[in-house]
């Protein structure tokens, strides 16, 4: 299947739960267990006829369609997080205006691939909040790791700080593909 392919939205429902919050994937680290209650849930949701009214499209414990500076600091920590040995004065690259335009568009590849399985990229942000390269560590498909990328890519960013300047930086993109296979 082609990225063109790919990026053509279909009728067919896919489900897409987005990965962003404490213990998410980090690259061969792993999570250290957690005590603390369920993250809050933020949900986008699409109205379809029948059945099917308000069923979720993406789900994230960050909201989806705020900027860096429009996060609390509760949902900033979370970010954070994700980042080891990240000085709590610093701050990671982050989408300029927030996550909705790349997790509805990597939605409609979703719906395009019906793929099932983590995807897990980091893209290179330099010190102006441009992309420079992407790294795939997982994908369920080399069609589905090419869109990501192309998003990815597409994407302009704030760049991360350290020590108070802007610096380079990677931007962990991690979702979990999944297939609502219901029958309605």
């Amino acid at each position: 299947m082609s990225l063109t392919t790919l990026l053509r939205p279909r009728a067919t429902r896919a489900v897409l739960a987005v990965t962003l919050a404490a213990g998410a994937l980090t690259l061969g680290a792993t999570a250290p267990a957690r005590a603390d209650p369920p993250p809050e849930r933020f949900t986008i949701s699409k109205p379809t006829t029948g059945r099917l009214l308000n069923q979720p499209r993406l789900t994230s414990t960050v909201p989806i369609n705020r900027r860096w500076d429009e996060l609390s600091p509760a949902h900033q920590a979370q970010v954070r997080q994700l980042y080891e040995n990240l000085p709590a004065t610093d701050e990671p690259p982050f989408p300029k205006d927030g996550l909705l335009w790349i997790f509805t568009e990597f939605e409609k590849v979703q719906q395009k691939a019906l793929e099932e399985g983590a995807v897990l990229l980091t893209v290179q942000v330099d010190a102006k909040g441009e992309p420079t390269s992407v790294k795939v560590y997982k994908s369920p498909t080399p069609d589905v790791a090419k869109a990501a990328a192309w998003l990815l890519m597409s994407e302009h960013y704030k760049p991360a700080r350290c020590q108070g300047q802007p610096c380079a930086m990677d931007f962990l993109f991690d979702v979990t593909l999944g297939v609502n296979r219901e029958v309605h």
